[in-house]
């Protein structure tokens, strides 16, 4: 009898066993890491220390933003000249830098890239003499051209019809803003080996430093977005000032990503889901946080995406109903031109699934159609329906999202 209860308390102590051996063996959810605190501010320190530095990428939207006032300048210059300020705190090194790299997975040509910047260069270049004497613009002819009677503003517009400043600071929202954050800085960040040491030296360190690897690679990122806000002169930065979603002074990504603000433009609240993200992203690099650093990287990228997306859509649709309007040329030209750029950026959007909007090779096929047209050649009744089908793909992908 003994032996037959001894008997039965092994069987139902092996039972237990392999229940719960069973049960922990079912639950292969992965330890999901959670942040101490959720600041509000983009605003981190060590011990008193600011940790946060993106001085390089404020240099570097500057001198982006010096380029656009001179093509701003009516003023005679060359394509040379204008290669060479490009050239300026590294800009040209870190324009489209990744494209056709593998490592980072965007799919495009930098070459070709380049060279289409190169060839809005010389575009200038050939029409600066007539923005220099105030020739009067016309379908064929460069010059200058009245926003309408009742405004004092003026465009440069090539003989095809191009606003080059307009066409290049769109053309950099894409291929260094955005790029330098979905397909760079945002793909390198390794908490386990970049995490751990403070003082890290990198590329564009100033002074003493106390950021790790990883945080100054978010920082930069970061910096592409909001730099031109703290961006005061060619010698200082502000990094303790506007510490908000709004973004005040800018002239590229971070002008077009605060006009949604729930209210105006797409309606949705895209500045404060964007600055959000960077937020706690920060937060989790601090907290070795890979789980919540994802998320938030992942929600920078297409909310980005998102904005560019929609404006490239926006100013086709409203380039399309000024192609139908017998007046206000300059208006048409302008939106455009803008339209350009924008559409040209989408080849550097990465949205949800890690890929592009729209590839290279279907962006270049756009640009292309566009460029042989002539902005002229838009004004029709045919031009305004192709750039109003454009604008359509566009949204139809974008609903997607």
């Amino acid at each position: 009898m003994k032996k037959n209860n001894l008997f039965k308390v092994l069987l139902l102590s092996a039972v237990v066993i392999i229940s719960s051996c069973t049960s922990d063996s079912d639950n292969n959810d992965p330890v999901v890491c959670s942040l101490s605190s959720t600041p509000t501010e983009y605003s981190f320190a060590d011990n008193g220390n600011s940790t946060v530095y993106y001085g390089g990428q404020a240099s570097r939207l500057g001198a982006a933003e010096d380029v656009y006032n001179t093509l701003n300048a009516d003023a005679a210059y060359t394509q040379a000249q204008l290669i060479t300020d490009f050239a300026i705190n590294n800009i040209a090194g870190k324009f489209a830098e990744n494209v056709g790299n593998g490592t980072y997975g965007s799919n495009g040509d930098r070459a070709k890239i380049v060279a289409d910047l190169h060839q809005l260069f010389a575009d200038y270049e050939g029409a600066s003499a007539d923005f220099e004497a105030g020739t009067v613009a016309a379908p064929g002819q460069a010059g200058l051209l009245v926003k309408s009677s009742t405004s004092s503003s003026i465009y440069e517009l090539t003989a095809d019809g191009w606003e080059v400043d307009q066409q290049y600071a769109k053309m950099l929202i894409g291929a260094l803003c955005l790029e330098q954050n979905a397909y760079d800085y945002l793909t390198k960040i390794d908490l386990t080996n970049d995490n751990t040491t403070r003082g890290y030296d990198g590329d564009q360190a100033w002074g003493s430093t106390y950021y790790t690897k990883a945080e100054h690679y978010f920082d930069e990122a970061y910096g592409y977005v909001y730099g031109l806000d703290h961006h005061t002169n060619g010698n200082g930065y502000n990094f303790a000032g506007d510490l908000t979603d709004e973004i005040n002074n800018d002239l590229f990504l971070g002008k077009y990503l605060s006009k949604h603000d729930g209210n105006g433009a797409s309606g949705n609240n895209w500045r404060g889901d964007a600055y959000n993200a960077y937020v706690l992203g920060r937060q989790a690099i601090v907290d070795n946080c890979q789980d919540v650093l994802d998320a938030q990287i992942n929600i920078i990228n297409t909310t980005l995406s998102k904005v560019v997306a929609w404006h490239a859509a926006d100013y086709l649709t409203k380039a399309s109903l000024d192609a139908l309007s017998s007046n206000d040329y300059s208006g048409f030209n302008h939106g455009l031109s803008e339209a350009w750029g924008f559409v040209y950026s989408l080849q550097f959007t990465k949205m949800s699934n890690g890929m592009p909007l729209f590839s290279h090779d279907e962006v270049n096929a756009m640009i292309t159609e566009m460029n042989t047209t002539t902005a002229w050649g838009f004004k029709n009744t045919d031009g305004a329906a192709r750039l109003q089908e454009m604008a359509d793909q566009i949204n139809t992908r974008l609903a997607a999202y």
